[in-house]
């Protein structure tokens, strides 16, 4: 189906025939540096001993944050091989 709404390209799907793997990924990868802690802690299995690790990233630092969620997010979803 099509998604609602203005925008069906900015729509990420968990069907990988709708948003591959990589896009899935990338998605991830590029959200605000705001709500990356905020998004680890809810949407991954990370301990929060693990995401404290994160929180006083910043700048370049941050991209480690930002791809372990990515990674995270998207070996739940898709599987190990795909993250």
């Amino acid at each position: 189906g099509k998604k609602m709404g203005k925008t069906e390209k900015g729509a990420v799907w968990l069907d990988p025939a709708k948003t591959s793997p990589y896009d899935f990924f990338q998605y991830w990868r590029n959200i605000d540096d705001a709500d990356v802690i905020r998004v680890m802690k809810m949407l991954t299995f990370m301990t929060l001993d693990e995401i404290a690790e994160y929180e006083t990233l910043e700048g370049a630092g941050l991209n480690r944050a930002k791809e372990r969620l990515a990674y995270e997010i998207t070996a739940m979803v898709h599987g190990k091989e795909e993250a």
